[in-house]
Protein backbone atom coordinates (compact mmCIF):
# COMPACT_ATOMS: atom_id res chain seq x y z
CA UNK A 1 0.00 0.00 0.00
CA UNK A 2 1.54 3.39 -1.08
CA UNK A 3 2.40 5.32 1.78
CA UNK A 4 -0.25 8.54 1.38
CA UNK A 5 -3.04 5.38 1.10
CA UNK A 6 -1.92 4.43 4.14
CA UNK A 7 -2.21 7.69 5.82
CA UNK A 8 -5.34 8.21 4.34
CA UNK A 9 -6.73 5.01 5.72
CA UNK A 10 -5.23 6.24 9.35
CA UNK A 11 -7.05 10.03 9.31
CA UNK A 12 -3.29 11.22 9.07
CA UNK A 13 -2.42 14.06 6.76
CA UNK A 14 0.82 13.90 5.10
CA UNK A 15 2.64 16.27 2.43
CA UNK A 16 4.58 14.21 -0.22
CA UNK A 17 7.96 15.79 -1.87
CA UNK A 18 11.53 15.44 -1.64
CA UNK A 19 11.26 14.10 1.76
CA UNK A 20 7.60 12.99 3.04
CA UNK A 21 6.52 14.29 5.97
CA UNK A 22 2.91 13.48 7.78
CA UNK A 23 0.87 14.17 11.30
CA UNK A 24 2.51 12.13 13.62
CA UNK A 25 0.72 8.87 14.29
CA UNK A 26 1.51 8.77 18.11
CA UNK A 27 1.10 12.35 19.59
CA UNK A 28 -1.01 13.72 16.65
CA UNK A 29 0.61 16.92 16.95
CA UNK A 30 0.16 18.74 13.53
CA UNK A 31 3.31 20.92 13.44
CA UNK A 32 7.00 20.75 14.89
CA UNK A 33 5.87 23.80 17.52
CA UNK A 34 6.75 26.95 18.18
CA UNK A 35 7.01 29.01 14.82
CA UNK A 36 7.95 25.70 12.74
CA UNK A 37 4.52 24.98 10.93
CA UNK A 38 6.16 22.09 9.31
CA UNK A 39 4.23 18.43 9.92
CA UNK A 40 6.09 16.92 12.38
CA UNK A 41 7.09 13.38 11.18
CA UNK A 42 9.80 12.72 8.53
CA UNK A 43 10.58 9.85 6.97
CA UNK A 44 14.64 9.28 6.75
CA UNK A 45 16.85 7.31 4.30
CA UNK A 46 16.34 3.87 5.86
CA UNK A 47 12.37 4.21 5.23
CA UNK A 48 11.90 4.91 9.04
CA UNK A 49 10.02 7.70 10.44
CA UNK A 50 10.44 9.89 13.35
CA UNK A 51 8.53 12.65 15.17
CA UNK A 52 10.21 15.70 15.77
CA UNK A 53 7.25 16.99 18.35
CA UNK A 54 7.46 13.55 20.54
CA UNK A 55 10.17 11.69 19.81
CA UNK A 56 8.03 8.72 18.62
CA UNK A 57 9.40 6.74 15.77
CA UNK A 58 9.33 3.45 13.91
CA UNK A 59 8.47 1.76 10.23
CA UNK A 60 5.53 1.10 8.51
CA UNK A 61 3.64 -1.29 10.94
CA UNK A 62 4.43 0.96 14.03
CA UNK A 63 2.79 3.79 12.25
CA UNK A 64 -0.21 1.33 12.15
CA UNK A 65 0.30 0.43 15.66
CA UNK A 66 0.54 3.80 17.32
CA UNK A 67 -2.20 5.25 15.05
CA UNK A 68 -4.57 2.62 16.35
CA UNK A 69 -3.39 1.46 19.78
CA UNK A 70 -1.60 4.39 20.84
CA UNK A 71 2.06 2.22 21.41
CA UNK A 72 4.82 0.84 19.29
CA UNK A 73 3.91 -2.44 17.65
CA UNK A 74 4.65 -5.73 20.14
CA UNK A 75 4.60 -8.52 18.09
CA UNK A 76 2.70 -10.73 15.27
CA UNK A 77 -0.20 -11.99 18.17
CA UNK A 78 -1.69 -8.42 19.29
CA UNK A 79 -2.27 -6.99 15.53
CA UNK A 80 -5.62 -9.36 14.59
CA UNK A 81 -6.98 -7.57 18.03
CA UNK A 82 -5.92 -3.58 16.57
CA UNK A 83 -9.37 -1.59 16.60
CA UNK A 84 -10.17 -0.90 12.69
CA UNK A 85 -6.84 -3.33 11.25
CA UNK A 86 -9.48 -4.93 8.83
CA UNK A 87 -9.92 -1.59 7.39
CA UNK A 88 -5.77 -1.60 6.75
CA UNK A 89 -4.58 -4.08 4.05
CA UNK A 90 -1.90 -6.50 6.30
CA UNK A 91 0.92 -6.68 3.66
CA UNK A 92 0.97 -2.50 3.62
CA UNK A 93 4.40 -1.72 1.97
CA UNK A 94 7.20 -0.44 4.16
CA UNK A 95 7.26 3.55 3.94
CA UNK A 96 8.86 4.47 0.98
CA UNK A 97 12.65 5.50 0.91
CA UNK A 98 13.44 9.35 1.54
CA UNK A 99 16.54 11.06 0.45
CA UNK A 100 19.06 11.96 2.93
CA UNK A 101 19.32 14.89 4.54
CA UNK A 102 21.57 17.37 2.31
CA UNK A 103 24.39 18.60 4.33
CA UNK A 104 27.39 20.99 3.24
CA UNK A 105 29.44 19.60 1.09
CA UNK A 106 32.86 18.73 2.21
CA UNK A 107 34.79 21.25 0.14
CA UNK A 108 32.29 24.32 1.32
CA UNK A 109 32.86 22.77 5.09
CA UNK A 110 36.66 23.48 4.34
CA UNK A 111 36.34 26.52 2.87
CA UNK A 112 34.46 27.90 6.02
CA UNK A 113 36.82 26.20 8.10
CA UNK A 114 39.36 29.07 6.73
CA UNK A 115 36.98 31.88 7.58
CA UNK A 116 35.74 30.50 11.12
CA UNK A 117 38.26 31.78 13.51
CA UNK A 118 39.16 31.21 17.25
CA UNK A 119 36.69 33.67 19.34
CA UNK A 120 39.54 34.86 21.15
CA UNK A 121 41.02 36.74 18.16
CA UNK A 122 37.54 38.54 18.05
CA UNK A 123 36.72 41.12 20.34
CA UNK A 124 32.81 41.27 19.11
CA UNK A 125 31.98 37.88 19.46
CA UNK A 126 34.34 37.38 22.95
CA UNK A 127 32.49 39.95 24.20
CA UNK A 128 29.09 38.09 23.39
CA UNK A 129 30.26 34.88 25.37
CA UNK A 130 31.87 37.02 28.29
CA UNK A 131 28.77 39.06 28.61
CA UNK A 132 26.90 35.07 29.29
CA UNK A 133 29.72 33.21 31.04
CA UNK A 134 31.07 36.54 32.75
CA UNK A 135 35.16 37.51 31.99
CA UNK A 136 37.59 34.78 31.24
CA UNK A 137 35.54 31.85 30.09
CA UNK A 138 38.01 28.66 29.99
CA UNK A 139 39.50 28.22 26.55
CA UNK A 140 37.96 24.79 26.13
CA UNK A 141 34.28 26.85 26.41
CA UNK A 142 36.23 29.63 24.01
CA UNK A 143 36.82 26.75 22.01
CA UNK A 144 33.28 25.55 21.14
CA UNK A 145 32.62 29.22 19.50
CA UNK A 146 34.06 30.11 16.38
CA UNK A 147 34.40 34.01 15.08
CA UNK A 148 32.77 34.69 11.58
CA UNK A 149 34.94 37.23 10.08
CA UNK A 150 34.44 38.07 6.43
CA UNK A 151 33.43 35.81 4.08
CA UNK A 152 30.25 35.68 1.10
CA UNK A 153 29.14 32.13 0.19
CA UNK A 154 25.64 31.64 -0.94
CA UNK A 155 24.28 29.60 1.84
CA UNK A 156 25.61 32.16 4.57
CA UNK A 157 22.95 34.71 3.42
CA UNK A 158 19.21 34.61 4.01
CA UNK A 159 16.87 32.89 1.66
CA UNK A 160 14.59 36.47 1.68
CA UNK A 161 15.38 39.51 2.73
CA UNK A 162 16.12 42.65 0.59
CA UNK A 163 19.48 41.81 -1.55
CA UNK A 164 19.70 38.51 1.01
CA UNK A 165 21.70 40.04 3.46
CA UNK A 166 24.83 38.22 4.92
CA UNK A 167 25.28 36.62 8.39
CA UNK A 168 28.05 38.88 8.56
CA UNK A 169 26.20 42.39 7.97
CA UNK A 170 23.34 40.90 10.40
CA UNK A 171 25.42 40.17 13.11
CA UNK A 172 25.16 36.48 12.80
CA UNK A 173 28.66 35.73 13.61
CA UNK A 174 28.97 33.79 16.21
CA UNK A 175 29.70 29.99 14.74
CA UNK A 176 29.27 26.76 16.54
CA UNK A 177 30.09 23.50 14.70
CA UNK A 178 27.20 20.93 14.51
CA UNK A 179 27.79 17.26 14.29
CA UNK A 180 25.85 14.44 13.21
CA UNK A 181 25.00 11.27 15.11
CA UNK A 182 27.92 9.74 14.37
CA UNK A 183 30.04 12.94 15.46
CA UNK A 184 31.27 13.82 11.82
CA UNK A 185 31.25 17.90 11.23
CA UNK A 186 28.35 18.78 8.82
CA UNK A 187 27.66 22.10 9.30
CA UNK A 188 26.93 24.99 11.11
CA UNK A 189 24.63 27.06 13.73
CA UNK A 190 25.22 31.24 13.19
CA UNK A 191 24.08 33.08 16.19
CA UNK A 192 23.38 36.70 16.38
CA UNK A 193 26.10 38.77 18.64
CA UNK A 194 24.08 42.28 18.72
CA UNK A 195 20.32 43.01 18.44
CA UNK A 196 19.15 43.82 15.38
CA UNK A 197 16.25 42.30 13.02
CA UNK A 198 16.11 39.15 11.42
CA UNK A 199 16.69 35.47 12.99
CA UNK A 200 18.31 35.15 16.19
CA UNK A 201 20.46 32.12 14.86
CA UNK A 202 20.30 30.52 11.76
CA UNK A 203 21.96 27.15 9.81
CA UNK A 204 22.86 26.71 6.35
CA UNK A 205 20.89 28.07 3.52
CA UNK A 206 19.47 25.28 1.26
CA UNK A 207 21.16 22.62 3.66
CA UNK A 208 19.68 20.85 5.70
CA UNK A 209 20.10 21.17 10.36
CA UNK A 210 18.22 18.15 10.80
CA UNK A 211 19.76 15.59 13.09
CA UNK A 212 22.72 17.96 13.80
CA UNK A 213 23.67 18.63 17.43
CA UNK A 214 25.94 21.26 18.95
CA UNK A 215 28.53 19.28 21.16
CA UNK A 216 31.28 19.55 23.10
CA UNK A 217 34.46 17.59 23.18
CA UNK A 218 33.10 14.53 25.17
CA UNK A 219 30.22 14.66 23.17
CA UNK A 220 32.01 14.40 19.91
CA UNK A 221 33.98 11.61 21.44
CA UNK A 222 30.66 9.63 22.81
CA UNK A 223 28.70 9.89 19.03
CA UNK A 224 32.03 8.84 17.59
CA UNK A 225 31.70 6.05 20.13
CA UNK A 226 35.33 6.77 21.21
CA UNK A 227 34.38 7.86 25.14
CA UNK A 228 31.41 6.54 27.90
CA UNK A 229 30.83 9.54 29.65
CA UNK A 230 29.00 9.09 33.19
CA UNK A 231 27.49 12.73 32.52
CA UNK A 232 25.31 13.69 29.88
CA UNK A 233 23.65 17.11 29.30
CA UNK A 234 20.93 18.07 26.83
CA UNK A 235 20.45 21.91 26.57
CA UNK A 236 18.49 23.70 24.09
CA UNK A 237 19.85 26.55 21.97
CA UNK A 238 23.09 27.80 21.96
CA UNK A 239 23.81 30.24 25.00
CA UNK A 240 22.32 27.65 27.56
CA UNK A 241 24.37 24.97 25.47
CA UNK A 242 27.69 27.51 26.52
CA UNK A 243 26.80 27.98 30.22
CA UNK A 244 26.08 24.07 30.48
CA UNK A 245 29.52 23.39 29.00
CA UNK A 246 31.17 25.77 30.77
CA UNK A 247 29.56 24.50 34.38
CA UNK A 248 30.13 20.79 33.70
CA UNK A 249 33.82 20.62 31.79
CA UNK A 250 33.77 16.92 32.60
CA UNK A 251 30.22 16.15 30.62
CA UNK A 252 29.23 15.44 27.63
CA UNK A 253 27.01 18.33 26.73
CA UNK A 254 24.66 18.24 23.97
CA UNK A 255 22.61 21.07 22.33
CA UNK A 256 19.40 20.34 20.26
CA UNK A 257 16.84 22.69 18.83
CA UNK A 258 13.57 21.71 16.33
CA UNK A 259 14.48 18.39 14.76
CA UNK A 260 18.23 18.14 15.85
CA UNK A 261 18.21 15.10 18.54
CA UNK A 262 17.60 11.86 16.66
CA UNK A 263 17.05 8.20 17.55
CA UNK A 264 20.86 7.52 16.14
CA UNK A 265 21.99 10.25 19.08
CA UNK A 266 20.39 8.48 21.25
CA UNK A 267 22.17 5.15 20.26
CA UNK A 268 25.54 6.60 20.96
CA UNK A 269 24.30 7.68 24.94
CA UNK A 270 25.93 4.57 26.94
CA UNK A 271 23.36 2.29 28.90
CA UNK A 272 23.60 3.41 32.58
CA UNK A 273 24.44 7.04 31.87
CA UNK A 274 23.11 9.35 34.17
CA UNK A 275 21.29 11.88 31.71
CA UNK A 276 20.05 15.24 32.56
CA UNK A 277 17.69 17.05 30.19
CA UNK A 278 18.10 20.82 30.89
CA UNK A 279 15.78 22.09 27.97
CA UNK A 280 13.29 25.16 28.81
CA UNK A 281 10.63 24.93 30.69
CA UNK A 282 8.11 26.06 27.62
CA UNK A 283 6.30 23.84 25.69
CA UNK A 284 8.93 23.69 23.23
CA UNK A 285 11.28 22.25 25.52
CA UNK A 286 8.93 20.01 27.29
CA UNK A 287 8.51 18.33 23.80
CA UNK A 288 12.29 17.82 23.54
CA UNK A 289 12.95 17.06 26.52
CA UNK A 290 10.10 14.20 26.08
CA UNK A 291 12.00 13.44 23.23
CA UNK A 292 15.33 12.73 24.51
CA UNK A 293 13.78 10.52 27.27
CA UNK A 294 11.73 8.49 24.22
CA UNK A 295 14.32 7.40 21.83
CA UNK A 296 16.44 6.56 25.31
CA UNK A 297 14.22 3.55 26.19
CA UNK A 298 15.24 3.38 29.83
CA UNK A 299 18.57 2.66 29.57
CA UNK A 300 20.01 5.78 31.54
CA UNK A 301 19.37 7.74 34.61
CA UNK A 302 17.10 10.33 33.88
CA UNK A 303 16.37 13.88 35.66
CA UNK A 304 14.78 17.02 34.62
CA UNK A 305 16.85 20.09 35.17
CA UNK A 306 14.44 22.45 37.71
CA UNK A 307 15.81 25.98 37.81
Amino acid sequence: MPLRDLCASLGLAMREGRRASLVCPSCRATRRGGSDRRLPATVNGSGRWTCWACGAWGDSIDLVSYALTGDRYRGQAEVRSWPGWGSIAPSAAPLPEAEPPRYLPEDELVRSRNIAHPCTTDPPVRAWVEERLGPDPSVRVLGLVRALRGGDRPWMRLRQGRDRPSWYNLGLRALFPTWDAMGKHRGWRARKIRTTSGPKAVGPTGYSSEGLVLANGHAVRMLRRAARPDLVIVTEGEPAYLAWAAAHPGAAVIGIGSGWWTPQHADAVPDGARVVLATDHDPAGERYAASVARTLNDRCTLSRWRP
